[in-house]
């Protein structure tokens, strides 16, 4: 998933709609298989620091973009994995059917 799931984005409404689409499918596909011991959750990013960011943005799009972020900052990759490996651990066994923002309290 994606913010996208959560609000509107200007000039890419198919984008935002394929995400919106990916929320509910992840809670349609958990409900399926949650009885087969099978969990089924949907990491929503928001801006994470990538080599292509870091390639095409200028210093001043990053602070244009860390402004609306309560943290300040892109996430790093490895947080991102992290909540991957979370989701499935054992430690996990109990949490299907969510989409969980990974956005540096965006969404907050």
């Amino acid at each position: 998933g994606s913010m996208a799931s959560y609000f509107g984005c200007t000039t890419v409404p198919a984008y935002t709609a394929t995400k919106g689409a990916v929320a509910q499918l992840t809670k349609s596909v958990a409900v399926d298989c949650a009885g087969r011991g099978i969990n089924i959750n949907c990491i929503c990013p928001g801006y994470v620091l990538t080599p292509m960011q870091e390639a095409e943005y200028t210093q001043e799009m990053f602070d244009e973009c860390n402004k609306g972020i309560p943290m300040q900052r892109h996430a790093d990759p490895a947080e991102v994995a992290a909540l991957y490996a979370f989701l499935a651990s054992d430690e996990a066994k109990y949490i299907t059917g969510q989409h969980i923002p990974l956005d540096g309290g965006e969404t907050a």
